[in-house]
């Protein structure tokens, strides 16, 4: 009987450990935003015009709720190898498809850009917010809202790290390229959730939009951003304190705040 009972606990005691990594892998799959898929980035500096060779290309893990149509997988390197480029590109750059010069028709129209559960919703974004006309189609933003309450103007974060499909009539090719510089455009298609395209509709009617470009690598949300109201730039301690949140203490002495100094490579 007790032998029974040994083998009985041992069992359930499996079964609960196996039960608990299992929820342990989910939740870190959440947060993480899924398992990682290997897509290729550019090893170098790839000009226009030029024919990708493997020299050229590397791998780079993405979060799978990250990973665009766009993108191209790493199983897919041989599809794109040979192919000419039609956008110049950087080092750690993603390589897209939309990018070279025989991408598909499916991926050229804005149907066959928006992933499986999401939506493309068409904003107006406020004059000069399409950060001279130089923002472009996988680009990933952040939307602030700007209202009046109060008698005050607030700037509230309304959503972060928002995939941009289209800039105007912009889907990302060569020929769509031209044709922005020369018109520009400040009508921004992005991939949301349906909750999310829903805020954002209801946000338009609110006040006025306006997009926060984000480094492609940086795809942390910042649960505490806070909102900004006229006070905060008419009040010399609010000042102040804006301008804290770019600083960064000496080893030498770290009560004395020093300016972090931003440099472009």
């Amino acid at each position: 009987m007790k032998r029974v009972a040994l083998v009985a606990a041992v069992t359930l005691g499996a079964v609960s450990l196996g039960l608990t990594y299992q929820e342990r892998e989910r939740f870190r799959k959440r947060v993480s935003g899924g398992d990682p898929i290997p897509v290729l980035v550019a090893a170098k500096d790839i000009p226009v015009g030029v024919l990708l060779s493997e020299d050229m290309l590397v791998t780079r893990d993405i979060p799978e709720s990250y990973v665009e149509d766009r993108h191209i997988r790493a199983a897919d390197a041989s599809k794109a190898l040979g192919i000419r480029t039609t956008m110049g590109l950087h080092p750690n750059e993603s390589v897209m498809w939309t990018d070279l010069a025989s991408s598909s028709e499916e991926r050229r129209v804005l149907s066959g850009l928006i992933k499986k559960g999401m939506r493309a919703v068409t904003v107006r974004i406020s004059s000069g917010a399409t950060l001279g006309g130089l923002l472009r189609p996988g680009d990933r933003i952040d939307v602030l809202l700007r209202a009046d309450r109060d008698n005050d103007s607030i700037v509230m974060p309304l959503l972060q790290n928002v995939l941009v499909l289209a800039v105007g009539s912009d889907l990302g090719r060569a020929e769509d390229n031209m044709l922005q510089v020369v018109m520009g455009g400040s009508d921004l298609t992005l991939s949301v959730t349906t909750q999310q395209a829903q805020a954002l509709t209801l946000a338009q009617g609110e006040g006025s939009l306006t997009a926060s470009l984000r480094n492609p690598n940086d795809i942390l949300i910042d649960r505490d951003q806070p909102i900004t109201t006229g006070k905060d730039i008419h009040l010399a301690e609010k000042r102040a304190e804006l301008q804290g949140r770019r600083r960064a203490p000496t080893s030498e002495n770290p009560s004395e705040p020093s300016k972090e100094i931003e440099h472009v490579r």
